[in-house]
């Protein structure tokens, strides 16, 4: 009888052992993907928002304009849910509403990735990312935002800053820059053109000061140097 317990019981061992090693080997996909620290801020909210187009954090955009490919706002609820709530209502979250209701097909709507008003998908990467959590800080363009412009120039922007634009009291824009090469730039936005799609384009740094953007500086990482070593321009 001990035999046969003892044989019940490393069989039992042997099959945590493999239900282990099947957990350890599926693909999981944590909040901030870079370890945690402010060295990593500006890779943690661009390797996100690449996450946020493609779906594959190791898969990056082509040198076209490349829309979403999958319904990256189904996939963290909670994170969803909360920004929603610290925008103070849905407005922002545009045509996301019905995600809240129960169907969460808008965020794949037609095909295309969809990502609410572009505040909304600001507040969603800086959130998931861990890159900047602090509360109530982005949920105002008159308090939040405006204040906080500096001018592009030299090597700003940098990969990980993120861009507005108010071309008058009842237009503006928030996107964030994932790449440089001279005077070229790789932007990640929502509601950028096609109506709350997520998509990244190519454009550069004389065309944004033309359109009079401008860089938002009041994020942790800020003033955080970008490591060009550890993600690819």
């Amino acid at each position: 009888m001990k035999e046969k317990v003892g044989r019940i019981e490393s069989f039992a061992v042997i099959g945590l052992l493999i239900l282990a090693g099947f957990a350890m080997a599926a693909p999981t996909v944590e909040a901030r993907i870079p370890p945690s620290g402010s060295y990593y801020d500006r890779e943690a909210i661009i390797r996100e928002a690449y996450f946020a187009v493609m779906g594959n954090v190791n898969a990056f955009p082509g040198p076209a304009k490349q829309m979403g490919k999958w319904n990256y706002m189904d996939f963290d609820r909670p994170a969803q849910i909360r920004t929603i709530a610290e925008l103070g209502g849905v407005w922002y979250a545009g045509d996301t509403t019905p995600i809240i209701d129960g169907w969460v097909k808008y965020g794949f709507k037609d095909g295309i990735g969809r990502g609410g008003q572009c505040l909304f998908f600001i507040n969603l990467l800086l959130y998931r990312s861990e890159a900047d959590r602090t509360v109530g800080k982005f949920n105002s363009w008159s308090q939040d935002i405006y204040p906080y412009a500096a001018e592009m120039t030299g090597d700003r922007p940098r990969p990980g800053d993120i861009i507005f634009k108010r071309a008058d009291s009842t237009s503006q824009h928030i996107a964030i820059v994932v790449s440089r090469s001279g005077d070229n730039v790789g932007v990640i936005e929502s509601n950028g053109g096609t109506w709350e799609a997520v998509s990244h384009r190519l454009t550069t740094i004389t065309a944004l000061k033309a359109g009079g953007y401008k860089i938002f500086t009041n994020v942790n990482y800020y003033n955080n140097n970008y490591y060009s070593n550890h993600y690819p321009s």
